[in-house]
């Protein structure tokens, strides 16, 4: 009951090639599920499934709608369910309003949002008609309070991610399905490596705990959302920020 052994569980973590979505794998790894391993690169995904001992892998552009559908009907035909759904691939953006024309932002809704509602929609079915399910989205604390550096684009994917969470999670849980979003804070790694030390000496005044986070840390949350302890939360927005933002 109060273990987050995930043996035999499977579980399909988009952008899972590097970042916050590579050491999810990690964490699932080591807990005893069965990553999938999902980016667009081939030679990083097969890398990153060998590195982590996960059973399978795939190259897949999750913007064609069609073959994110083939993803995910070939999981469930390779292993016969899916226990967890991680929607965590994305593109940062922290382009001003000034400069967000049509194609920046359909790239950046598109990377976030269209993505993350397609592959749940087709896991949603498969989970449905099994009677369980999780589906875990990775948000932003940019999607809680709006972007100040983050672009507008970025922040209404992430507004619109936690909205759909909770669209999931109404219709999910007469059929066992849990949905819920994970919003981070500054994390190390990724967009925080192009600060100086005086934009991050700044950034990090507005952390209560006084430091960015650790990709593990947002790992941790996603393992516990998707494990048995986790059994009666759905509809949920999990901040991982360090007091940046409470609400």
């Amino acid at each position: 009951m109060f273990s987050y052994n995930m043996e035999g569980k499977v579980v399909i973590i988009t952008g899972s090639t590097r970042g916050i979505g590579k050491v999810t794998a990690q964490a699932y790894s080591e807990s005893g599920a069965l990553p999938i391993i999902v980016g667009r690169d081939k030679d990083r995904a097969q890398a990153v499934a060998k590195e982590l001992g996960a059973p399978a892998w795939y190259a897949v552009d999750l913007r064609d709608v069609a073959a994110a559908k083939e993803m995910i009907d070939s999981v469930v035909e390779k292993f016969g369910k899916i226990d967890v759904l991680i929607n965590n691939a994305g593109i940062p953006d922290a382009t001003p309003i000034e400069g967000i024309d049509e194609e920046l932002w359909d790239s950046v809704i598109d990377n976030n949002l269209k993505t993350a509602f397609f592959c749940s929609k087709f896991a949603y079915e498969h989970m449905k008609a099994a009677g369980r399910g999780r589906i875990i989205s990775i948000a932003s604390a940019a999607g809680r309070t709006g972007g100040i550096r983050a672009s507008a684009a970025y922040s209404a994917s992430k507004s619109g991610i936690i909205g759909l969470t909770m669209t999931f999670a109404r219709r999910g849980a007469a059929f066992g399905v849990c949905a819920n979003a994970i919003a981070p804070g500054f994390v190390e790694g990724g967009m925080t490596r192009i600060y100086t030390p005086e934009q991050r000496s700044e950034f990090t005044s507005d952390i209560l705990m006084g430091r960015f986070g650790e990709r593990s840390e947002i790992a941790c949350a996603a393992l516990f959302l998707g494990s048995d302890a986790a059994s009666f939360i759905t509809g949920a927005v999990l901040d991982v920020n360090g007091g940046m933002f409470m609400g």
